[in-house]
């Protein structure tokens, strides 16, 4: 993992047009750069919790996660997004214990963040993905409310029917569950 890094902190959770996701934007700590992260609508319904300090009457996955954690004498040290390929961000969470052993745990960005977020541990990015993924904040925030329903609806169609023609070449019928995704999909197909 390239070790040179960048502080970043969870700035707002915005509406893509679309229920079936949400869009998490980061800011570097300096407030000047921003960037976007898609995540599904039950990840961003877990950082708004704990973003706002919600209380819940019985424990999400990541309550679960935190306790799990706690208990077997593990610190979340820092989360680090470490990689970008094909548009995919790839994940780190680390975590020590007293005795100075670190572990390394592989994670989704939506799932690393909220951690941290229940830790207060510290979000990185690595600096060659800032550079090419972030915007000045000024000109990010007025993107943002380019997003419009329309747009959604036509991504979502389109990749809906990618998805379709992918798993009809699959030699095992249903080895991949793309069927959440697409009737979750399907209101906005037409």
């Amino acid at each position: 993992i390239d070790m040179r890094k960048r502080a970043v902190k969870i700035s707002q959770i915005a509406s893509t047009g679309t229920d079936m996701v949400k869009m998490l934007v980061l800011q570097t700590l300096d407030g000047k750069l921003s960037f976007p992260i898609i995540i599904s609508t039950s990840d961003a319904i877990g950082l708004i919790k704990q973003l706002e300090n919600i209380k819940v009457e019985r424990p999400l996955t990541h309550d679960l996660l935190i306790d799990v954690i706690d208990r077997m004498g593990l610190t979340i040290t820092e989360v680090v997004i470490h990689k970008m390929s094909k548009g995919i961000f790839y994940t780190t969470i680390y975590c020590s214990k007293e005795d100075g052993i670190v572990y390394e745990f592989d994670a989704r960005p939506s799932d690393s963040l909220l951690l941290a977020m229940y830790a207060k541990a510290p979000i990185y990015v690595n600096s060659d993905i800032l550079k090419k993924v972030a915007l000045p904040t000024k000109e990010f925030e007025e993107h943002l409310e380019d997003v419009d329903d329309t747009f959604a609806k036509v991504v979502t169609k389109v990749f809906s029917r990618m998805l379709f023609d992918f798993t009809k070449k699959l030699n095992v019928r249903a080895s991949i569950p793309f069927h959440i995704f697409l009737e979750e999909a399907h209101r906005y197909v037409q």
